[in-house]
């Protein structure tokens, strides 16, 4: 018998776009590997996070794939890694970023009511392929579609600051930290935290479709947000 649409909870999908080309090597990638691992511990230690928390993760370097597609982490056995690989190519990230949620949204027409979703970029380093990023960026984030996420996008390592200015996302920040791999794990600490605070808002039933990133200022300059563009 199908939930009263009274009794049930609000639906938060979150997508993490991972860089995974050749700079991210060692520590790097073995942190946003982890982060998956411990973001599915942490759903098993709350029922209610886990009902309400939709995830999925996909990797990025020439080309893209998803490796987790946006659904519930309680049904994963094994979660999948990031294997190094290539150059970065932020336009395949962003196409395959759109398609999983398009996926996502299509299977689950008749589900719980649904946030809007959160959409979080990771990179070291910047684009360096020959297409330009900006027309798969542009429709991932078109004001027509529905199901347009909010954007975060975090740059640590190499990436360049003036170049991230450019992403025209709700939020860009770029670490403040000189060891990259405090960087990075500065970058998901906060990811997991805004993680948590969005899903259970979610749960709660308020303040729809708001977020609030938990954000240190003392590991981040905020290069823009959305009063910005």
């Amino acid at each position: 018998m199908p939930v009263p649409a009274h009794e049930r909870l609000d639906v938060q999908p979150v997508l993490a776009l991972f860089d995974k080309s050749g700079s991210q090597a060692g520590p790097g990638i073995e942190a946003a590997n982890a982060f998956s691992i411990d973001l599915g511990r942490d759903v098993l230690d709350d029922v209610l996070y886990a009902e309400c928390l939709k995830f999925g993760m996909v990797g990025f370097a020439d080309d893209a794939s998803t490796l987790i597609e946006i659904g519930d982490l309680t049904e994963i056995d094994e979660m999948p890694r990031l294997e190094v690989e290539g150059g970065t190519n932020f336009a395949a990230g962003f196409r395959e970023a759109k398609a999983a949620l398009e996926r996502f949204y299509a299977a689950h027409p008749e589900k719980a009511p649904t946030r809007r979703a959160l959409f979080v970029m990771l990179t070291d380093g910047m684009h360096n392929a020959k297409e330009d990023w900006k027309p798969a960026f542009a429709a991932l984030t078109d004001p027509a579609w529905a199901h347009r996420p909010f954007t975060m996008v975090f740059g640590c390592g190499q990436a360049d600051p003036d170049e991230l200015k450019k992403i025209p996302a709700d939020r860009v920040y770029i670490a403040r930290d000189t060891d990259t791999i405090v960087q990075i794990k500065e970058i998901l600490g906060t990811l997991r935290r805004t993680i948590r605070t969005a899903t259970l808002t979610a749960a709660t039933g308020k303040a729809r479709n708001a977020f609030t990133p938990e954000v240190p200022e003392n590991h981040f300059i905020a290069l823009h947000d959305e009063t910005d563009h």
